[in-house]
């Protein structure tokens, strides 16, 4: 079984198109979170994602029926929406990749379907969090889409591609262009194309609020893709890589990647606004923790260039996190004993 020294975060592999260069993360500074709610009693149960706009606290958490809640924090009020079944033969169980660019227009991927759910959260003036109907948007057919963002005229997805690491969906004419190339792997050098998105199919994708770029970053592994949207294309702005996955790579008789428990997790949620990429990291292994590998207790602050401004040792390990415009604040949602929402107490944002 191969093995690596791996010490978590003390320099980084940067990548910037063919160019690669040693950089290094400074010490990782205390950062202490602040319970704000209690949601131990509210149906949240294998959260994927979570929503954070004023006194709304919104989920993609299954609860058999729904697959995703909105909570008002302040009366406790519970409206469940993405249901389950939309009709007696449409069935969309296991949403994934849950965003929102402008804080109120919510998606999540059916990825068996190869569609994009959507719906709008009322504003805080009506008193109500009670989503509006679902809108079904469906993905260029004969692709297998995993993750998958919209803006306010298109969507930009990752899957299982052959023509580019990157969709560009326009919805007002219904065309699909794909973009970049797959990152590589120090062990495997001569990896099929398919290969490849297999390695990294697992991402959290966000765009920026003002539809100017999006941040990619994988869950089994430590990089991390900065892209900027030109019209209808995307450009790589700069690849960020904490370090390599610990896999084995068979693609003979068929395409077979293998991860090692001892593999450190990559990023386990990441959340933005105008100006920051804040990237909730784990570098725990299943083989250490066990479940508890997927969440993350260091954040890692970026500008949108790809730069490394800070990195927070936090005080207690997070499942996810997101930035709430209205609050100028970072959430986070701690599931290690009951489910709570924190803040994170930065100093400043």
């Amino acid at each position: 079984m191969k093995t690596i020294a791996y010490a978590c975060l003390l320099a980084a592999a940067l990548l910037i198109g063919c160019r690669s260069e040693e950089v290094q993360i400074s010490a990782q500074e205390a950062l202490k979170t602040v319970a704000v709610a209690d949601l131990s009693m509210t149906d949240l149960y294998d959260t994927r994602g979570i929503l954070k706009v004023g006194n709304s606290f919104v989920a993609l958490a299954s609860d058999g029926e729904f697959n995703a809640v909105s909570i008002n924090l302040q009366s406790g009020e519970q409206r469940p929406f993405f249901p389950c079944r939309l009709s007696d033969d449409d069935y969309m169980f296991s949403l994934m990749s849950f965003n929102s660019t402008d804080g109120r227009t919510v998606t999540a991927l059916d990825y068996q379907n190869g569609r994009l759910i959507e719906t709008t959260l009322s504003g805080e003036e009506s008193r109500s969090i009670a989503p509006a109907e679902e809108h079904v948007i469906s993905l260029p057919a004969g692709q297998q889409h995993l993750i998958a963002a919209k803006g306010s005229s298109f969507v930009i997805a990752t899957g299982l591609y052959n023509k580019g690491r990157y969709l560009y969906y326009d919805l007002n004419d219904q065309t699909a262009r794909y973009f970049l190339d797959y990152p590589g792997h120090e062990d495997y050098p001569d990896m099929l194309t398919r290969t490849k998105a297999v390695l990294y199919a697992s991402n959290i994708l966000r765009i920026r609020p003002d539809e100017s770029a999006f941040v990619c970053a994988d869950m089994y592994s430590g990089l991390i893709d900065f892209c900027r949207i030109i019209g209808s294309s995307v450009e790589r702005i700069r690849m960020v890589r904490l370090r390599h996955p610990i896999v084995d790579i068979e693609e003979k008789p068929g395409i077979n990647v293998a991860y090692y428990r001892s593999n450190p997790l990559g990023f386990a949620d990441v959340a933005v606004s105008q100006e920051r990429v804040y990237a909730l990291y784990s570098g725990r292994s299943v083989e250490e923790y066990g479940n508890d590998a997927s969440m993350g207790d260091i954040l890692l602050v970026y500008d949108w260039e790809g730069n490394l401004l800070q990195s927070y040792q936090l005080d207690i390990p997070l499942l996810n996190i997101a930035y709430d415009s209205e609050k100028n604040a970072v959430y986070g949602l701690s599931v290690s004993d009951e489910n709570k929402l924190t803040r994170l107490n930065f100093s400043a944002l």
